[in-house]
């Protein structure tokens, strides 16, 4: 395994070449009309996350699928049943994601101060 390392290269000003990259890519980014996101922290988003399916899961309740059976098969005639099937959706489970969430926020936000 070959590892090469480049030493850190800093410019008349002293900013580091890593910091030249951000800046230009922040600067492209302004210009094209995205907004950079730098503090956005992992737990926030997944805090942001399970708020939005425990809403979810208190809004819709639960869903349903359906399944087909092949009952009997007699040369090319196929007889089939078709299952509908529901999954409910405790009211109490979506509870539990919004206040995992609400929670990671808060260890997030508190986390970074």
């Amino acid at each position: 395994m070959v590892a090469i390392r480049f030493s850190e290269s800093r410019g008349l000003n002293g900013q580091t070449s890593e910091g030249k990259c951000r800046a230009a890519r922040v600067a492209w980014g302004v210009a094209h009309g995205v907004v950079p996101c730098s503090h956005m922290r992992p737990g926030t988003v997944l805090g942001a996350l399970l708020i939005l399916a425990g809403v979810i899961a208190l809004s819709v309740g639960g869903f349903s699928f359906s399944t087909r059976d092949k009952v009997a098969e007699i040369g090319p005639v196929q007889v089939t049943t078709e299952h509908e099937r529901a999954v409910p959706l405790s009211p109490l489970l979506g509870a539990i994601a919004i206040g995992a969430g609400v929670i990671l926020i808060v260890a997030s936000s508190r986390k970074a101060s």
